[in-house]
């Protein structure tokens, strides 16, 4: 008779450790603006740049105040002479101290518009849904790299489509090198994602990207894409410098 000595360890699988990002991808401090002095404006729906967008083109994000337990705005200003386009708009951050996760406010009123969402399921006369400011988890620094997550997810009746839809959208993290206004950056690249389901499907009827960040730590996005809708261009900048 022969005896077998194995290892007596569990060999049961646990899941795989998540590694949070710890470096500060947004520092929102209060007066830092960031210049896009390269960039061109978006064909609506698509990444397609619009011609002579890019003469003249100059943007910025510009913090405004920070005040703890209050969301952060955030100017985003676009001027391009060459097409007589000039606009402001604001939007607003709310931030985890604890684990740098950030929250956007966005508008889901054209989701609702071409969806035919309205108020009272299937009754258009009572208008298009009216509570379409959401917040949208697009950054987690605490899922890591390499990992999605669920930024949104609501179900609505979409009379467009004859039925409930479930809304969502889905961010992740990748490591990209750039060189910026003469500086190597190893950025966090931020790819927001929009999903539509039929149902109860598991498999989304529409996909789309609808946002890719490139975050460089202690500074912020230092390359933003930001894609339209049927309603909106887009715009692609560049950071060319930065007040701090």
């Amino acid at each position: 008779m022969s005896f077998i000595f194995t290892d007596c360890k569990d060999e049961t699988t646990t899941p795989e450790e998540i590694q949070a990002i710890v470096d500060d991808l947004f520092p929102l401090v209060e007066g830092r603006e960031i210049v896009y002095g390269e960039g061109t404006l978006l064909f609506n729906g698509t990444q397609t740049p619009i011609p002579n967008s890019e003469m003249g083109f100059n943007s910025s994000w510009k913090i405004g105040a920070n005040v703890p337990s209050n969301p952060v705005v955030i100017y985003d200003t676009t001027n391009i002479p060459a097409l007589g386009v000039t606009s402001t708009r604001e939007f607003y951050i709310q931030k985890d101290a604890a684990t740098g996760n950030f929250d956007f406010l966005t508008n889901l009123g054209f989701l609702f518009r071409s969806q035919k969402i309205y108020n009272t399921p299937g009754d258009s006369t009572s208008g298009f849904k009216s509570d379409s400011l959401v917040w949208i988890g697009l950054s987690k620094s605490s899922e890591g790299v390499g990992r999605e997550w669920e930024a949104f997810s609501s179900i609505y009746n979409s009379a467009a489509l004859g039925g409930d839809i479930r809304f969502e959208i889905v961010g992740m993290f990748e490591r990209e090198s750039l060189t910026i206004a003469g500086t190597n950056y190893n950025t966090y690249k931020l790819t927001a994602t929009r999903n539509i389901y039929l149902g109860n499907s598991t498999v989304a009827s529409s996909t789309g990207t609808t946002a890719i960040l490139w975050l460089a730590a202690d500074v912020g996005p230092v390359k933003i894409i930001l894609i339209g809708d049927d309603e909106s261009h887009g715009k692609s900048q560049t950071m060319t410098s930065k007040n701090f």
